[in-house]
C-alpha cells in the first residue's frame, strides 16, 4: 500500500508486478490453460487473477491468521482448477 501511494516507488513496483504477471502468464500458457492467441482463457488475465488471489490471501493471513490457513491460496487453486478443468477438456 505504501508503494501504491508513493509516486517515486510506483513505477518500480509496477515493473516488478508486470514481470511477475508475465512469468505466471508464461506458466499458464506452458500448461495449456490459456493462450494469448484464442485459447479458452486469456493468459495475462488469468495471471492477474492468480496474483490478486495470492496477494489477497497474504493480506488476509496478516490481518487474521487464525481464520486464514497458510495453504489458503493453494487450496483455492485446487478449487479453481476443478472448476476450470471441464472447459479445457
Amino acid at each position: 500500500m505504501h508503494e501504491a501511494r508513493t509516486p517515486s516507488r510506483r513505477l518500480e513496483s509496477a515493473q516488478l508486478l508486470g514481470a511477475r504477471r508475465q512469468l505466471v502468464a508464461d506458466i499458464v500458457e506452458g500448461i495449456s490453460m490459456a493462450t494469448t492467441s484464442g485459447g479458452p482463457f486469456d493468459a495475462k488475465q488469468l495471471a492477474s487473477m492468480l496474483l490478486a488471489m495470492e496477494d489477497g490471501f497474504r493480506l488476509h493471513r496478516l490481518i487474521d491468521p487464525d481464520a486464514t490457513p497458510p495453504d489458503s491460496f493453494v487450496r483455492s487453486l485446487d478449487i479453481l482448477w476443478s472448476a476450470l478443468r471441464p472447459a479445457l477438456e
